[in-house]
């Protein structure tokens, strides 16, 4: 599977940080994709090789940092696209 995303946040909302992938339905997003430096618009390619067939529901979560509050208790916002895989 080769994943593609192109991610971006809402003006004024912040930067990404981070990007992690789920690819098994653990909740652990093991794998993480590079960002270059934090920006309002990434783009980030991973690739995962399935051990069986079968549907899957790999998971991105993108980590924004908000503006101004780097060390603030609601500096870090993390939200989820989940896609359905068919597996052959």
């Amino acid at each position: 599977m080769l994943a593609d995303p192109a991610l971006e946040t809402p003006p004024g909302t912040g930067e990404i940080v981070n990007v992690e992938w789920d690819f098994d339905g653990s909740g652990a997003y093991p794998e993480q994709a590079k960002v270059d430096g934090p920006d309002r618009e990434a783009r980030v390619t991973t690739t995962h090789t399935f051990a069986k067939a079968g549907t899957c529901f790999p998971v991105v979560r993108v980590i924004s940092r908000r503006p101004g509050a780097a060390d603030g208790p609601y500096a870090i916002v993390q939200n989820l696209a989940r896609v359905r895989g068919i597996v052959r």
